[in-house]
């Protein structure tokens, strides 16, 4: 949840069950409004939270033996 409460942040496959499949992120807003992130990202999303003020979306991702964080604003 957002630090604001407004949104909610989960992963999604694009198909439930398909363990080929890659996480994504996905926004859902008070109205059900749903929306991915980083849509054409190639990597499959393990770990995600907010900065402090809500306007900062990050996912620390394990990559090649070093820990990356990417961030989505």
């Amino acid at each position: 949840m957002s630090p604001d409460g407004k949104t909610l942040a989960y992963k999604a496959m694009k198909r439930p069950g398909f363990e080929a499949d890659r996480f994504w992120i996905q926004l859902r807003d008070a109205s059900g409004k749903v929306s991915t992130v980083a849509s054409d990202w190639d990597r499959s999303i393990d770990d995600m939270q907010w900065s402090k003020d809500g306007k900062i979306f990050m996912s620390p991702q394990a990559m090649w033996a070093a820990i990356d964080c990417f961030k989505w604003t």
